[in-house]
C-alpha cells in the first residue's frame, strides 16, 4: 500500500493539508454526532456552537463582530489548525476584504474531540 500525501494549493503557494477539515466537514463525519429527526439525519453539534466553544476555550480568536474565527497562535503552532485565506474582489478586481476558514489538521481533530463529545452528551441532555 503506497501512502501518498496531497495538498490543495492555494494563490500564495501555501497548502492545505488533505487529512485537515473545516469545522462542518468535520462535524459531519463524527458519527456520534448524528440523529434522526423527522426522517432526516442531522448534526446534533453544528459548527455554530463549536466555534464559539473553542474561542471561550482560547483555542481560537474572534476577527471582529460577526467577521469570523481565526486560531490562537499557540495552536497554530501545535498543528491544531491550518487556516486558509482568500481575497473577495470588488468588480473593479481590488480586494474588498480577506475572509479566513479555519482547517482542524488530524492532530486537533484527536485532540479537540473529547470537546465535541462532551458538547453532544451536554446537549442530549437538554
Amino acid at each position: 500500500m503506497i501512502n501518498i500525501k496531497i495538498g490543495i494549493e492555494k494563490e500564495k503557494k501555501e497548502k492545505i493539508s488533505v487529512d485537515s477539515l473545516t469545522a462542518t466537514d468535520w462535524l459531519n463525519n463524527i458519527k456520534e454526532n448524528k440523529i434522526i429527526h423527522n426522517g432526516k439525519e442531522k448534526n446534533i453539534v453544528s459548527s455554530k456552537l463549536l466555534l464559539p466553544t473553542l474561542w471561550k476555550m482560547g483555542y481560537i480568536e474572534k476577527l471582529g463582530n460577526k467577521k469570523g474565527y481565526i486560531p490562537t497562535e499557540k495552536y497554530l503552532k501545535k498543528g491544531f489548525f491550518e487556516v486558509k485565506d482568500y481575497d473577495v474582489k470588488k468588480d473593479n478586481n481590488k480586494t474588498k476584504k480577506t475572509t479566513y476558514t479555519i482547517h482542524i489538521t488530524r492532530k486537533g481533530q484527536r485532540k479537540l474531540l473529547k470537546i465535541v463529545l462532551q458538547l453532544i452528551k451536554d446537549k442530549q441532555n437538554r
